[in-house]
């Protein structure tokens, strides 16, 4: 459905909504229109792409989907995949959203599945931006861009706390399940990776003054965009070191911790093979062997593996064996 549709007078500077039966885009000669569509049906994106000549490739890649991030450049418009981010603490995942913008002369079409509230936030800038007099579309562009990718920071100061919170755990707090707690986070940090590396891709396009519609002064916003890009994707590579470093130390502190474990058991198999060692020659029955006449012969027997199993253990201690 067809969740807003405005218009912006350059001369006046008023916002107006805009209804379906109005929709006429020669109508409304120097505005910038912005149709924001809630998951459009396939009969919705066909009457929008055909009420601004879109291209139907890039129909119905907004009407499947599951697009990666990217630019495409038909001539008279352009079609361009963003996504929304969010880190859910409680899954400890990243939540991404697609949105799915098409930009031609002052016309902004945005179609998105859920509702994603870095549109909203777009749309106050909008409102509220002096700059967005006589910069056209591609200035609406860059401020839905700018909010969706302003919101990767938060998600990064989300997996950092949980990668801070994994660390000390790994240090303080060893649990087997740690181990499975590293590789999820990592994989999140892959998944957040597959989509921010191939916007920065997108935005080089831009950023080199490839698309027409895009102002000069709105390359230079642009730019702004792309160098936020460049820190999340170095922060995201970090932060993969820094996963990859604890899986590293856990498989050392489980390999020290199996050691020690096996340090201890190798004492106590020592002490008991001494001990039995004692007990097997006077278990032995041969009729003439000392002390087998000796009142005190089992008392000493005791006594004695008693003696050796603390000289031993004193022994391993001071090797720090125990």
């Amino acid at each position: 459905m067809i969740a807003h549709v405005l218009a912006m007078d350059p001369q006046t500077r008023r916002f107006s909504p805009l209804s379906r039966q109005g929709f006429d885009p020669a109508g409304h000669p120097g505005q910038v229109v912005w149709v924001d569509l809630l998951d459009p049906t396939r009969e919705e994106l066909a009457w929008i792409g055909g009420l601004y000549s879109l291209h139907p490739l890039a129909l119905e890649d907004a009407l499947k989907g599951r697009q990666r991030p990217k630019l495409e450049h038909y001539g008279t418009h352009v079609f361009m995949v963003l996504f929304d981010a969010s880190f859910k603490r409680q899954t400890g995942q990243v939540e991404l959203q697609e949105v799915d913008v098409f930009v031609g002369p002052g016309i902004v079409v945005t179609s998105h599945r859920e509702p994603v509230p870095g549109l909203r936030q777009a749309k106050e800038r909008w409102f509220e931006s002096p700059e967005a007099l006589g910069e056209g579309a591609g200035f609406l562009l860059y401020l839905i861009a700018d909010t969706l990718v302003d919101g990767y920071f938060p998600v990064l100061d989300s997996i950092q706390d949980a990668l801070d919170a994994l660390e000390e755990r790994l240090f303080f707090q060893y649990e087997p399940s740690l181990l499975n707690d590293l590789f999820a986070l990592k994989k999140q940090l892959l998944l957040f990776r597959r989509v921010v590396g191939p916007s920065r891709d997108a935005f080089v396009m831009l950023v080199r003054r490839e698309v027409p519609l895009i102002g000069q002064n709105t390359v230079l916003h642009l730019q702004d965009v792309y160098d936020h890009l460049i820190r999340i994707t170095d922060a995201i590579d970090l932060y993969r070191d820094l996963v990859s470093s604890s899986v590293e130390a856990y498989m050392s502190l489980a390999a020290n911790r199996t050691n020690d474990t096996m340090k201890r058991l190798t004492t106590i198999s020592a002490v008991l093979m001494t001990v039995t060692l004692v007990a097997g020659i006077y278990g032995m029955n041969f009729r003439a062997m000392p002390e087998l006449e000796w009142p005190w012969g089992y008392p000493f027997a005791l006594g004695l593996m008693l003696v050796i199993a603390l000289v031993l253990v004193a022994w391993f201690k001071r090797l720090r064996y125990f």
